[in-house]
């Protein structure tokens, strides 16, 4: 059993309503990202709820990537924090980021592995959906690359949909005016620190 402040769990531990204690696999963590462009000025914060109970393994891996608790084989941490968004695009209405590796869009490290099998299904996509990008259309292997659909340009083929924006939509709409066609942004944006609400 742990502890928070000197509080034991089994006390501060969410119960249902028959005071039984909730598996953490049952309960939807959230996660935050505060952006910013390189210069420093703040763009706000977005919160997105993760579905554990339909996609534990893109949940756990998405989780310990925002709060940044594992390295890599060589010592780098595994964060999202001070990586960039490397892609905004208009045409497919989305955001992309998540290369913690290269921090370019050409790389990517899962928190457990350089990378990992997940045959989950998507939730639905749609405007304000979380997806994971899979390594390529018919691959069930992950590593740290997620999009962000902030516009409803038509149906996306690419990633699996397993969360969703709960607050700070409208900071990710102010953002992609600094996006283009092509997804190449305008203005570099970072993810300025991140973490689980």
């Amino acid at each position: 059993m742990g502890a928070a402040l000197g509080v034991p769990e089994y006390i501060i531990h969410p119960r249902n309503e028959r005071n039984e204690l909730i598996p953490y696999s049952d309960m939807d963590p959230q996660v935050f990202l505060d952006l910013a462009t390189a210069d420093g000025d703040d763009l706000g914060r977005v919160v997105l709820k993760l579905s554990a109970k339909t996609h534990p393994l893109l949940t756990e891996n998405f989780r310990l990537l925002c709060r940044g608790e594992k390295t890599c084989a060589m010592g780098s941490s595994l964060h999202y924090r001070k990586t960039p968004l490397h892609a905004i695009c208009w045409r497919e209405g989305v955001v992309v980021g998540g290369d913690v590796f290269n921090k370019n869009g050409s790389g990517g490290h899962a928190a457990n592995d350089v990378s990992f099998t997940a045959r989950e299904e998507s939730l639905p996509k749609e405007v304000g959906s979380l997806c994971m990008f899979n390594q390529s259309s018919k691959s069930v292997r992950f590593d740290s690359q997620f999009f962000i659909i902030v516009d409803d340009c038509g149906p996306l083929q690419d990633g699996v949909a397993f969360g969703k924006v709960t607050e700070g939509l409208e900071v990710l709409e102010e953002i992609m005016r600094f996006g283009s066609n092509s997804g190449i942004p305008k203005k570099k944006i970072v993810i300025a620190d991140c973490g689980q609400v």
